[in-house]
């Protein structure tokens, strides 16, 4: 089974955290290769002398991800008001913002609930995948229970539910299992966090290099 190793995916690192590692817009692809993107930009920009153009590009939409813009488009105040807990909301969030509608198909359909008697589990996880099947290793029918703290905000939970959409993927396509069964409990632990992050990231969600869990257990 799948649980999220985190406080809502980037929650309390804020907008420092935001631009101390967030990539530029289509940087993309030299962050999810290795390379720091961000450093490289902000040291040639320094050494050109370009201090007015540097302070642009630290302009807060300017790094936001595909997503947190989606938020903002769709729930626009309210983005980070707390969202109501209920099932309900969680199929709203998914057909109102383009980037959760388009992937939620390849998840297989995942059935989702909430779970709004619970804050959170006691490792501090917000949300958990399971893959229905003898082992809970590799099925095509995944579900996830969002619990309370997923609804701190409309934000939050679409980072969350993305995030989770990356572990449906990884029991459905069976990469989860290749994995598992190579390496031990631990290994597997933090391959399918590592995993989760970076389909979120590559899918439009906040750069996996945000989250100190990630930048723990990158490696």
């Amino acid at each position: 089974m799948s649980m999220t190793k985190h406080a809502g995916l980037g929650a309390g690192t804020g907008d420092i955290g935001t631009i101390a590692f967030g990539t530029l817009s289509g940087g993309a692809g030299a962050a999810l290769t290795g390379g720091n993107f961000w450093q490289g930009a902000v040291t040639g920009l320094v050494v050109s002398g370009l201090n007015h153009a540097m302070h642009k590009m630290m302009n807060e939409d300017f790094v936001k991800g595909k997503l947190d813009r989606e938020v903002d488009a769709v729930f626009r105040n309210l983005a980070d008001s707390e969202a109501p807990a209920t099932r309900e909301t969680l199929y709203k969030i998914k057909d109102s913002l383009p980037t959760l509608k388009s992937y939620f198909s390849k998840t297989g359909s995942v059935d989702m609930y909430a779970q709004p008697d619970i804050s959170s589990l006691d490792d501090g996880s917000i949300a958990k995948t399971y893959a229905h099947s003898e082992n809970n290793f590799k099925s095509s029918r995944v579900s996830t229970t969002y619990f309370k703290d997923s609804f701190r905000s409309y934000r939050i939970l679409a980072r969350t539910m993305l995030h989770e959409f990356g572990h449906c993927l990884s029991y459905k396509n069976g990469d989860f299992y290749n994995y598992h069964i190579n390496h031990t409990r631990a290994e597997t632990n933090s391959w399918k966090e590592r995993y989760a992050f970076n389909y979120a990231f590559a899918n439009g969600g906040v750069p996996y290099r945000n989250d100190p869990w990630y930048l723990m257990n990158s490696k």
